[in-house]
């Protein structure tokens, strides 16, 4: 009989929210995540472009989110390295990147 996997080392699926209060925020702006989690960007009222600093955590360095699909989402590579990865998010709309707890960061942990 195979040994039963804990419910908490299951991926888990992540949603980051990009919206208009003012300004486009992403919220969270700070998510903690683990390897084979999936993301999953929703863009409300304006296409995104999302800037990730490398393909490592990805393996792509870049995601466009249009607003009337609404979201996208990728899988955390299987050999992402455990750290803080901070992105970007272009808003079209407000032609200005979105903010959110400063920059927004994914945080690759255990």
């Amino acid at each position: 009989m195979a040994p039963k996997t804990s419910s908490k080392n299951r991926p888990k699926t992540h949603t980051i929210i990009i919206s208009r209060r003012g300004l486009f925020v992403v919220r969270p702006g700070k998510l903690s995540v683990r390897r084979r989690d999936k993301v999953k960007w929703k863009a409300v009222g304006t296409n995104v472009h999302i800037f990730f600093p490398c393909e490592e955590l990805f393996g792509r360095s870049t995601l466009r989110v249009d607003a009337k699909k609404r979201s996208e989402s990728l899988l955390i590579q299987v050999d992402a390295a455990e750290r803080i990865y901070p992105y970007s998010v272009y808003c079209d709309k407000c032609n200005a990147f979105a903010v959110g707890g400063s920059d927004p960061e994914l945080i690759v942990g255990p």
